[in-house]
């Protein structure tokens, strides 16, 4: 990590996209989860609070592995 971002190593290139096999919903920062304002965010995130903050360190572990 540099100033909060993932560094991706010399010679690799990242892509994560929504649509890598399987679509889970949206992905959104857990913040908007439980706001009135973002009902669409609690529609369409189908697996709940805290799968953002999930998936974001699974992206991150991933990562770490490909960097060492």
């Amino acid at each position: 990590w540099v100033n909060g971002h993932i560094q991706v190593p010399p010679g690799h290139k990242v892509i994560i996209t929504s649509f890598n096999g399987d679509y889970v919903g949206y992905i959104t920062e857990d913040s908007h989860y439980d706001t009135r304002s973002h009902a669409e965010v609690r529609t369409m995130n189908w697996v709940g609070p805290g799968f953002g903050h999930y998936s974001s360190s699974v992206i991150s572990r991933a990562l770490e592995k490909i960097s060492h």
